[in-house]
């Protein structure tokens, strides 16, 4: 099933979709220019905006999202966490081990997991009466690997360290007036197509209220045009039966729009500003794409990046309206 691959990075056709005005496209939007003064300044910032639109080639949606994020390069600045843990091979690799750990892991999140954790050991090793332990037993197999408590609660430890290590988990520092700071993160993208990987129909089927749901998908919640995530309908018109035939919002063209968007914020352009909030206006979205669009399936065929959410009703019920 294509929408539980990971990233889309082979490049392809960006496939046509539903009509959505495109300012960067050559599109044409309503309301004024922050900081334009003259109509040269105007068609300065819109050839610059074509320009770039034109410059992210014809990859996969997905592909140029996940290189946006790429770019800040995180990577340069940190280090992977638990590196020397990370390098070395798990020591639970029977059966047997295995369970040892499934248990020793809920066992040790409160209190002091280190001495919790030898307090297993002793448990799992122990022997009914003075008789000699079965060769074949659980208690055997666990004494054989581990002759200690100390050694076991260590196993455990390295177990857990080269888990965080091998899901991403990377480190680095944060200056502030107080001091250094440490800080441990994942990259964005990696997160989420992990977790759609791990748990698909969470996303397929994930409800959240109108601000969650704006939020996740960079698109503006009041002030604007279009309150829909999915349509393009016009506020005037929200809510009613002519609501029903506006077009659908189009994946490539909007989240290629806020990438625009983005590079607008940085360029040298006269009235970049300006053409930057006229983008965002027509599509009442924000300045960043959306990281979802990096998962395959959302941000390449079948395009259904502002279709994942539903509505909980319990996030917006009020008590005074009654079903």
């Amino acid at each position: 099933m294509r929408l539980l691959c990971p990233v889309d990075n082979a490049a392809s056709g960006v496939a046509s979709g539903p009509s959505t005005p495109s300012l960067a496209a050559g599109g044409d939007a309503t309301g004024g220019v922050a900081d334009a003064t003259t109509v040269d300044e105007v068609e300065e910032a819109g050839r610059w905006a074509a320009s770039y639109a034109a410059s992210l080639g014809t990859s996969s949606i997905s592909a140029r999202v996940t290189q946006f994020y790429e770019m800040f390069n995180d990577v340069a600045r940190s280090t992977p966490l638990y590196a020397s843990s990370g390098a070395q091979p798990s020591p639970f690799t029977t059966p047997s081990l295995r369970q040892a750990l499934f248990h020793a892991t809920p066992s040790t999140r409160t209190g002091n997991p280190r001495e919790a954790c030898q307090d297993l050991w002793r448990l799992l090793t122990s022997s009914p009466g003075e008789g000699r332990t079965p060769p074949a037993s659980a208690a055997a197999v666990v004494t054989a690997f581990f002759k200690s408590s100390t050694a076991f609660s260590d196993a455990v430890n390295h177990e857990r360290e080269r888990s965080v290590h091998l899901a991403g988990w990377r480190e680095t520092t944060l200056e502030s007036p107080s001091g250094a700071d440490p800080l441990g993160y994942r990259s964005g993208p990696r997160f989420i197509i992990d977790d759609l990987e791990q748990s698909p129909v969470k996303h397929l089927l994930s409800c959240a209220d109108y601000p969650e749901k704006q939020a996740a998908l960079c698109l503006r919640g009041v002030g604007c045009a279009h309150l829909c995530c999915i349509c393009m309908a016009e506020l005037d018109v929200a809510g009613s039966a002519p609501a029903l035939d506006a077009a659908e919002r189009d994946v490539v063209g909007s989240v290629t729009d806020m990438l625009v968007a983005r590079a607008l914020c940085v360029s040298d352009a006269r009235s970049s500003s300006g053409e930057r909030d006229r983008l965002c206006q027509l599509l009442s979205c924000n300045a960043l794409p959306p990281a979802l669009a990096a998962i395959a399936g959302l941000g390449s065929p079948p395009y259904i990046t502002y279709k994942v959410f539903g509505l909980n009703s319990l996030h917006v019920r009020s008590r005074a309206v009654q079903p």
